[in-house]
């Protein structure tokens, strides 16, 4: 039902939608969990295939080098960040910021993130970023981000929502992980979050600078 975020812009130089060599595979795989899915699972692609003449235009490769071009699955430093994390940990019930998703990112690693989804519980209420060297924090006040199950203002994209994957504003987008523990934050409205109720998803772009 909802439209496909598209990864990057595909026709530009630059782009960080993944690229694929000519003669290479590309699979969609869907991982299972701990419990078994009653329901089912629907997965999509947008493929867009090159010809020889438009990657030598646009990327000036061709196609049996597209994968090297930043943002290709070969290319060593520059390549879109896709992550997701399902509540591996009940919260306490007591409205205090928990982890729902952390990663250590080294000093010659660099993260923006772009986009942040979440895909709430009914006793989930507020969320926020948080950068653990510097301390800084998105929002670095109340009010944060609100992802309580009758609105979330971070919507995952999936079809409840009934809109897409929202872009984070610029100041947010612009900011650059590096050398930290990064986490994603969240806290309950008092009653607990229970393990794997809520799960986040977090979209932007890697470097890796040696």
């Amino acid at each position: 039902k909802q439209p496909m975020l598209p990864l990057g812009t595909p026709m530009k130089a630059g782009s960080l939608t993944p690229k694929y060599n000519s003669g290479m595979k590309i699979q969609p795989v869907v991982t299972a969990g701990d419990t078994a899915i009653g329901d089912d699972v629907r997965a999509r692609a947008h493929i867009l295939l090159y010809d020889e003449a438009d990657c030598q235009k646009v990327f000036g490769v061709g196609i049996s080098k597209l994968a090297t071009v930043v943002g290709g699955v070969e290319h060593p430093t520059e390549r879109l960040f896709a992550d997701y994390e399902v509540l591996k940990t009940a919260t306490e019930g007591s409205g205090q910021w928990r982890n729902a998703y952390s990663k250590s990112i080294q000093d010659y690693e660099q993260i923006q993130l772009s986009h942040v989804g979440v895909k709430p519980d009914e006793h989930s209420l507020n969320l926020k970023l948080y950068d653990l060297r510097s301390k800084r924090e998105f929002p670095e006040y109340d009010p944060y981000y609100t992802i309580a199950e009758d609105y979330n203002s971070l919507p995952f994209g999936d079809d409840d929502d009934h809109m897409p994957i929202q872009r984070l504003p610029d100041i947010v987008a612009g900011y650059i992980y590096t050398n930290t523990d990064f986490a994603v934050k969240v806290r309950d409205d008092g009653t607990a979050i229970g393990e794997g109720e809520m799960a986040v998803q977090l979209l932007g772009h890697y470097r890796r600078t040696a």
